[in-house]
């Protein structure tokens, strides 16, 4: 009968933070993890020679032989390269556990070009002209950037962004509600690079302030309040700093709060307000007299041509988008130009 050993995965060389991630992941599912790297005065791991040695090939045979392993994976390139060259030539009976770090690299770039590609055939001209010869680097930093900040804006929300925003006026740029700052950082990257204005994030960043969203939004009300919103404030902020979004501002209020400051002409402490709305972005407490409020609030400001997102118009926890956003259609339909739901979120133009 054959003994079939059971999975045990060899990290060579633990280096960087890929070696960390694939070595949580295969704990996780259960998986043990023998860890080796070249450095003989490191008694966490355990020893290999450099791949360039000639010891190397007989003194990775023992170790998979002593430690039984049965996968192998590299996050270093050359090694990578390496071990799949004595693999392919018949010196490893083992295979790798990933393609080569460098197509993983890039294999992130070529899904963002190939986005950027198809959110420019659908682009006005005119938005297209305005982002110039490097458009198409352009729209690929934005999907590069925009999925590494945390936040639940989609795909879907992101490309109609882009398309909004091709074709949206110059003003101010208002959400409501911005958390880590995902879609604030789209907002601000093409608002920049399209001179449509600047960017004002409304939010109190504060578990008091966070408010309950309903009965029926219990675990999100739970959930809620182990958030802590204070260091995911300073998360935002890096952001800023980071992507060096300098049209970027921020009031750390409530969205009636700052509705008050921005009618007085104050909330703008790093950037200059047009007094114009151009595009109003509402994600924040999602009880219905909380959507309702923050329309009330801020939807007068809202220019010719502008537009109103109300998100999670279609929401898995409660209606209070929704009656709200169906509520403002009804009383304003004479200021209207068009109305449709895409995805979870529901645009209005005003005409």
């Amino acid at each position: 009968m054959t003994t079939v050993n059971p999975p045990k995965l060899l990290i060579f060389p633990f280096d960087g933070d890929a070696a960390g991630q694939m070595q949580h992941q295969a704990h996780s599912l259960g998986i043990e993890v023998a860890c080796a790297h070249s450095d003989r005065g490191n008694d966490h791991f355990l020893y290999l020679p450099y791949v360039s040695d000639r010891g190397f090939i007989d003194a990775l045979r023992a170790l998979i032989t002593t430690e039984r392993i049965t996968h192998l994976y590299s996050p270093h390139p050359v090694v990578w390269a390496s071990l799949d060259d004595l693999i392919r030539q018949g010196q490893l009976s083992l295979s790798l556990l990933q393609p080569s770090p460098y197509e993983q690299d890039l294999s992130r770039y070529r899904l963002a070009v190939s986005w950027a590609q198809k959110q420019l055939a659908v682009m006005p001209a005119t938005a297209v002209s305005r982002l110039g010869s490097d458009a198409l680097d352009t729209l690929s930093g934005l999907h590069l950037g925009f999925f590494t900040i945390p936040g639940q804006s989609d795909l879907a929300k992101l490309e109609a962004i882009v398309e909004l925003m091709g074709r949206c006026p110059a003003g101010d740029i208002v959400e409501i509600g911005s958390l880590f700052g995902r879609s604030a950082y789209a907002f601000a990257y093409l608002a920049r690079r399209l001179n449509l204005g600047h960017v004002l994030c409304i939010d109190p960043w504060s578990n008091q302030e966070a408010g309950d969203q309903g009965d029926s939004a219990k675990l999100v009300n739970t959930a809620s309040r182990h958030r802590r919103y204070n260091d995911v404030h300073h998360y935002f902020r890096a952001i800023r700093q980071a992507f060096n979004l300098d049209n970027l501002d921020w009031l750390r209020s409530t969205s009636c709060q700052g509705a008050e400051s921005y009618r007085a002409g104050t909330a703008f402490s790093r950037t200059e307000s047009t007094g114009t709305i151009a595009l109003l972005h509402i994600d924040g407490n999602h009880a219905l007299e909380a959507v309702s409020a923050d329309i009330a609030a801020w939807s007068p400001w809202v220019g010719s041509g502008g537009w109103i997102l109300i998100d999670d118009y279609c929401w898995s926890f409660g209606s209070g988008p929704r009656q709200a956003g169906d509520h403002y259609l009804q009383q304003h339909a004479d200021l209207i130009e068009q109305a449709y739901c895409l995805g979870d979120t529901l645009y209005i133009q005003k005409k």
